[in-house]
């Protein structure tokens, strides 16, 4: 039980404590508006993620949305 407790008190830790940019990928795949869904399911696929973010363009970046493979697939 004390070894389950430490745990606990570890994980409340990173709830708490922990900052996205501790886990945060950096510099995602990303896609535009006008990507093919094949593409972004590739891009899924090589970058092992369920997730892309989709940008304006490829020389703003600037996020307008995201893409999953939840949308993909149904």
């Amino acid at each position: 039980t004390k070894r389950i407790g430490t745990l606990h008190i570890r994980l409340i830790y990173k709830e708490v404590f922990m900052r996205v940019s501790e886990i945060m990928t950096q510099n995602p795949a990303c896609c535009t508006p006008d990507s093919t869904l094949s593409d972004v399911a590739r891009m899924m696929k090589d970058n092992d993620c369920g997730c892309i973010p989709v940008v304006n363009n490829r020389i703003e970046m600037k996020p307008v949305g995201t893409i999953t493979d939840r949308d993909i697939t149904i």
